[in-house]
């Protein structure tokens, strides 16, 4: 007799025993002056960007607030950005390179550690 396929339930039932799955995403970012690209890999309490000259982290802890910008004056190589106001230095503006969907990701990871995003 020939195995048969998993049910739909018992896949289902697997998916949702494993943790989801870390991701990280293709970014390009300013801060200041600086214009740099590389991934960023988002955790609970913070993002990480990494590129080839330089990396950095932004802990959600010490940010003010956090905007979607879409003006032409915001957008970094065309793309909207996600701008994060730390409470001292410079804000951060981040643009994905994998789609606006991908955007709204980024603003999810902030709103779970309780910061409110301006859309």
């Amino acid at each position: 007799m020939a195995p048969s396929a998993p049910s739909e339930q018992g896949s289902a039932a697997v998916s949702a025993a494993l943790p989801p799955a870390k991701r990280s995403y293709a970014v390009v970012w300013s801060r200041g002056d600086e214009i740099g690209s590389g991934r960023l890999d988002p955790f609970a309490d913070r993002f990480d960007l990494c590129g080839r000259e330089r990396s950095f982290s932004i802990r959600f802890s010490e940010l003010l607030g956090a905007a979607i910008a879409r003006g032409q004056g915001e957008r970094l190589r065309g793309l909207p950005v996600l701008v994060l106001r730390p409470v001292s230095g410079v804000s951060v503006r981040i643009a994905t390179l994998e789609g606006a969907g991908v955007l709204h990701e980024l603003v999810q990871h902030v709103e779970r550690a309780g910061l409110a995003v301006a859309v």
